[in-house]
């Protein structure tokens, strides 16, 4: 089914056969199908927002299958509001994900421009380490435990900026699904959450485009059809231009006073049909990232650091008769890292290497799944194959100068790989209208022999006035692992992440989890609350810092077999569609640790986090956002005591305590917390609709202010005695930023 103007592909329209009282949604490549239909002459209904109903009749033999393409009309509408009442949802049995509006997305105040991955940190079930890190922690998981898919395809570290915020352009996104547990079987493999991003497919009636200019970086993305009328292609790219005006950013005991750094991303999608084969469709993406020193420190110490991902993919899906569909798809997917530093050790042109560094991460995969309908049921089945290669390789300088970033560059020598392959099989049952019922397996199993399997079940009860229960378990499998070390305090200052395979004569990371949810939708008014409990095993984690504030933020040796449990609760309410109406989110966490014998709360737990945004449409295209949040404060180490070192003089025949260091003596790891967190954040936008060069244009200035009331939120204490918090560092200050989007 497709628009007659674009020709593009109608997701979730409506599908009815009006005599026989059936109904039907199309996915998101606009298929649908109906089985065992009885001979005769139906009428054929087909209804979507946005376009003009159509009514067709079709005539069906006995034991006959027929193809029938649908072309609909645009009948757009401007209209203040619309109440929507489904009694059928694509969502799967059981638990269901969290949809991220990416309109709606983009008005929440964030840094220098719209933020998809900040954007998802406003659900409860997703939170931060600190204001500078995008980098997501789900439900008690560390960001390792989160697979991120573009398009099917799993990307690694898709950051900016060491994690400010996150790699993709939201003009370029058609949805953002967050999937923190009860995980159907066609999923993995991670032990904690899903987020899949999927591109937006090109429009095929007319060439269009969108962009804008913000503080740090300018974005551009145009679309439209390609020769012949069977495809389209999307392009988006961006760039930084802090580095091209001689603008910088100051570093803080990590860097030696300034840098200049840039970043640019790209993105292409391209679909098309091939015939009775369906649609093929490829993704590439790719961005780097750069740090330099100006001139004014070239005579001190000269740095040359980039990194990068780059990611691309192939899928294939294509109807098999009426009531199956196979969708085949291969990728890669990589992560590089180059890291060389000098200091000049004396006379001007001698220089001394203190860092080499190189790093890399990949990942190939080819995969398949076939999906088809059989009286009430929707069965699965699929498999997926990875192989995994990591490769670092890395030399610091015994003795660096102190206070630069040779301090955190850990030595290491790593050239790992694996390869494993994951099958499922799920079956969804419809038992009656208002019963679905979810029940599979997924298997994993790596070159090394190690085998696991990991049931998966959910149901869902759907009653009436918009009510629904909900319930999933599932066991998850995990066969890469972190080497950062998030006890450390300087994650809060880097999302980045370097994985290595699991060994695997010490098994798999494996998880456990069990879901209970209500929903209930009424009008413009929607309610859901998840209740949850999670245990982990054979999680690698490394022992914890004697001085998290000191520690390196990457161990490349020595891991334990830990554990972990969480258990929490989340409440997500809704007022209001579109761009108007207020977001509440509260959620409960406690989370527990252990390693190496020591049972800690780990250091991004926040126990309460309540998270209020409220958006408002004015007249003249005015479009207002505040957003309040309030949380605990996070897991901290106390200082106990003081220690001066003792030093024997043979010549006094006594100890000489009048040395000028000491020695901060910790207390239990984690065993405070700093103050209450509290943030305001507040944006306005201005909508121009506009004609240029005979085209209309939409302008779209914007204006954000982070942390308004400038609040003294603390990320750690370097304190100087017992008990005194005389030296904090701060979340983010208030920091104001504008732009301009444009689309036409």
């Amino acid at each position: 089914m497709a628009s007659s103007e674009s020709s593009l592909p109608i997701p979730f329209a409506t599908v009815e056969l009006v005599e026989l009282q059936r109904a039907s949604d199309t996915d998101i490549a606009g298929y649908f199908s109906f089985i065992e239909v009885p001979a005769g002459t139906w009428t054929l209904r087909v209804s979507a927002f946005g376009f003009e109903t159509l009514e067709q009749r079709i005539d069906l033999g006995v034991d006959a299958a027929r193809t029938v393409d649908l072309v609909l009309d645009p009948d757009p509408l401007r209209i203040p509001g619309i109440t929507v009442e489904a009694a059928k949802t694509a969502d799967p049995a059981g638990p269901g994900a969290f949809k991220i509006d990416i309109e709606a997305a983009k008005v929440v105040p964030a840094l220098a421009e719209p933020d998809l991955l900040r954007a998802a940190q406003i659900l409860p079930a997703v939170s931060a380490a600190s204001d500078y890190s995008s980098a997501l922690y789900v439900r008690g998981g560390a960001p390792d435990q989160t697979l991120v898919l573009l398009d099917g395809i799993p990307i690694f570290n898709p950051y900016h900026f060491g994690g400010v915020f996150g790699a993709f352009n939201p003009d370029a996104v058609a949805s953002v699904d967050v999937l923190p547990g009860a995980l159907p079987a066609g999923y993995g493999d991670r032990l904690s959450s899903v987020v899949s991003i999927r591109t937006r497919e090109g429009g095929r009636g007319d060439h269009q485009g969108s962009g804008g200019f913000g503080l740090v970086s300018a974005r551009a993305t145009v679309d439209g059809p390609l020769p012949g009328g069977k495809g389209s292609y999307l392009f988006s790219g961006r760039r930084s231009y802090l580095d091209m005006v001689g603008g910088g950013i100051t570093g803080d005991g990590i860097m030696p006073r300034s840098y200049e750094t840039g970043f640019q991303d790209g993105l292409l999608s391209v679909s098309h049909e091939v015939g009775r084969f369906g649609l093929l469709s490829m993704t590439m993406f790719a961005d780097q990232e750069w740090i330099g020193l100006p001139d004014s420190n070239a005579n001190l110490v000269d740095y040359d650091w980039n990194w990068g991902t780059r990611l691309g993919g192939l899928r294939l899906q294509t109807p098999i008769g009426p009531s199956r569909t196979l969708s085949l798809r291969a990728g890669w997917s990589d992560f590089t890292t180059s890291l060389d530093s000098r200091w000049q050790s004396g006379a001007p042109g001698s220089w001394d290497p203190t860092v080499r560094a190189r790093g890399t991460m990949r990942d190939f995969l080819v995969g398949g799944e076939m999906e088809w309908w059989v009286r009430g049921h929707e069965l699965r089945v699929g498999a997926v194959s990875d192989f995994y290669s990591m490769d670092f390789d890395s030399w610091r300088a015994e003795d660096p100068p102190e206070g630069f970033l040779e301090e955190y560059v850990p030595q290491m020598k790593m050239d790992e790989s694996l390869n494993t392959v994951a099958a499922f099989v799920e079956d969804q049952w419809k038992v009656t209208d208002a019963l679905h019922i979810r029940g599979g397996v997924r298997v994993l199993s790596s070159g090394g022999g190690q085998t696991e399997w990991a049931p998966r079940v959910g149901a869902r009860l759907d009653l009436s006035r918009g009510l629904s229960f909900s319930l999933g378990a599932g066991r998850y499998v995990q066969a890469v692992h972190s080497i950062r070390v998030e006890e450390a305090v300087g994650t809060n200052f880097m999302s980045y992440d370097l994985l290595r395979p699991v060994d695997p004569a010490e098994g798999f990371m494996v998880s456990e989890d069990a879901v209970l949810g209500v929903a209930w939708v009424r009008n413009a008014f929607s309610l859901r609350l998840d209740g949850y409990v999670k245990r982990a095993e054979g999680l690698r984690l490394p022992a914890i810092p004697v001085d998290p504030r000191h520690a390196q933020v990457l161990e490349p040796e020595d891991f334990f077999l830990g554990e972990g449990e969480a258990k929490g609760f989340e409440v997500l309410g809704q007022y209001g569609s579109g761009l108007t109406g207020v977001w509440l989110s509260y959620a409960f966490v406690r989370v527990k640790n252990t390693v190496d014998g020591v049972e800690y709360t780990p250091r991004f737990e926040r126990r309460h986090t309540l998270d209020v945004m409220t958006r408002v449409s004015l007249p003249d295209g005015i479009r207002l956002t505040l957003r309040n949040v309030l949380a605990t404060g996070q897991p901290t180490t106390p200082a106990n005591g003081l220690m001066w070192p003792l030093e024997y003089d043979p010549l006094r025949r006594g100890f000489d305590n009048d040395l000028p260091s000491q020695t901060l003596l910790l207390g239990d790891h984690n065993s405070l917390r700093t103050p209450t967190y509290w943030r305001v954040d507040v944006g306005a936008r201005f909508s121009y609709d506009k004609e240029l060069w005979k085209r209309p244009i939409s302008l779209s200035p914007y204006a954000e202010i982070i942390n308004l009331l400038n609040l003294g939120n603390v990320v750690f204490w370097e304190p100087s005695s017992p008990n005194r918090k005389d030296d904090p560092f701060l979340q983010l200050p208030m920091t104001i930023t504008a732009g301009l989007e444009w689309s036409f």
